[in-house]
């Protein structure tokens, strides 16, 4: 039997306040690395998934405005890294 790793991928910018739901909701369905595409977050949402050790933040742009294009090519692409 071998060992899987399950793998989130989610996005964010100013979740500071749902954020720890969000992050209960990881922890209970069993993700071993949650990677979150963080949006230029302008709150406490950097500083509160650091307290997660199973988080990975990476950061990217939509250069203050909501793209739901940039938004869904990200989404479509971005499992392809990771």
């Amino acid at each position: 039997m071998s060992n899987c790793n399950v793998i989130g991928i989610t996005f964010t910018n100013n979740e500071e306040t749902i954020l720890p739901y969000v992050m209960e909701y990881w922890k209970k369905i069993g993700v071993d690395k949650l990677v979150v595409y963080d949006n230029e977050s302008e709150d406490n949402t950097v500083s509160l998934l650091k307290q997660y050790p199973f988080v990975e933040i990476k950061s990217w742009s939509t250069n203050g405005v909501f793209d739901e294009i940039a938004l869904t090519q990200k989404r479509n692409n971005v499992w392809k890294t990771e």
